[in-house]
């Protein structure tokens, strides 16, 4: 029952986040949530809440953003209720992805030390390198 328990939810979580991705761009009309994108949504097992994950904002316009789609959640709540068929419908929480930022810090760090897109770390050697042809000559 576990197991199935699991795939609903994150069936749903799926589900939110694409309509709430659509209902973002498509029907918001509130300046603080212009560009905002949907990343991720964490559903309770209960489907009672749900974390939603957004990006697409510069930092200085973040918490503005939160606060647009706080405002709108009556509205985004009312919208998914007509759209998709749940016996409650989650409270919406809203949060900054900040995985993005995240990924930006490892990539310029990378580049700081020359690795960021340079493929796999290569070990220097005094042998010549090999072409993988295990094959000799030696007959």
């Amino acid at each position: 029952m576990a197991g199935s328990t699991h795939h609903r939810v994150s069936r749903v979580s799926s589900l939110l986040r694409d309509v709430l991705g659509e209902l973002i761009v498509r029907e918001l009309r509130d300046p603080r949530v212009q560009g905002v994108t949907v990343t991720d949504v964490e559903i309770s097992s209960d489907l009672g809440d749900a974390k939603v994950y957004v990006t697409g904002v510069a930092e200085a316009g973040r918490r503005d953003a939160l606060r647009g789609l706080d405002n709108a959640s009556g509205f985004l709540r009312r919208e998914i209720g007509r759209r998709v068929q749940l016996r409650t419908l989650p409270q919406l929480r809203f949060y900054f992805d900040e995985s993005m930022d995240y990924g930006a810090r490892i990539d310029a760090a990378l580049r700081e030390i020359g690795l960021s897109g340079a493929g796999p770390a290569r070990i220097e050697t005094d042998e010549p390198a090999t072409t993988g042809d295990a094959s000799t000559d030696d007959d």
